[in-house]
């Protein structure tokens, strides 16, 4: 679909970003049509199918969400649905308010608020639990590698620098990568915006 928006768009090559699910979508491109993506930067991930494959307790405890919201419906849209406010408070609460503007925070939760906007998030953790595996794991068995530049950032305080050598994982499955982490937890647009824009602009020359 990005791709046929951006032809759509007049632009037959580009580089992307992607943050947390847009990161695994940015990566999904570049690995399904080299050529046509000439850079990809990535947030706060590591390819899917690796952290399915190497998570134990703490990616579990961790990263819980993955396996709920990933169980057939309709169970985890009922009991979100139950205190959609509750259960999106819970998860963010842990970041600093200073770092979401009231007026973010409140389109999150009109968005949050609807039963379809949870359906589809629901959705999308069942695909990141099955489809998605199914094609890391089929470019993994054929080498197949994400051939343009590839940037990673992750933050400091998040748990990607406590589980992972994050730049060795991405090296298997790309060809030129760099990165580093920033000193921030997940959200690094929001937490560190300049450092985030500068390696960006940096990169995307």
């Amino acid at each position: 679909d990005q791709i046929a928006v951006m032809r759509q768009l007049g632009h037959e090559q580009f580089m992307v970003a992607g943050h947390d699910r847009g990161g695994r979508v940015a990566y999904r491109m570049a690995l399904d049509h080299p050529g046509i993506v000439t850079k990809t930067a990535v947030l706060d991930v590591i390819p899917t199918l690796e952290a399915f494959e190497r998570g134990g307790k703490a990616f579990g405890l961790g990263y819980y969400h993955w396996f709920f919201l990933a169980q057939p419906a309709p169970l985890p849209e009922k009991l979100i649905n139950a205190d959609p406010e509750w259960f999106w408070r819970w998860h963010t609460d842990r970041v600093p308010r200073k770092f979401f503007s009231p007026d973010a925070v409140d389109d999150y939760l009109v968005c949050f608020r609807n039963p379809e906007t949870v359906r589809a998030i629901c959705e999308d953790y069942r695909a990141g639990a099955s489809i998605d595996c199914v094609h890391d794991a089929q470019d993994r068995d054929t080498g197949q590698r994400i051939t343009c530049p590839l940037l990673a950032l992750w933050g400091k305080q998040a748990k990607l620098e406590a589980w992972y050598d994050t730049l060795s994982v991405w090296r298997e499955w790309a060809s030129d990568v760099s990165g580093e982490p920033l000193d921030c937890g997940h959200y690094l647009a929001e937490e560190r915006p300049k450092e985030t824009a500068e390696a960006l602009l940096a990169f995307f020359r």
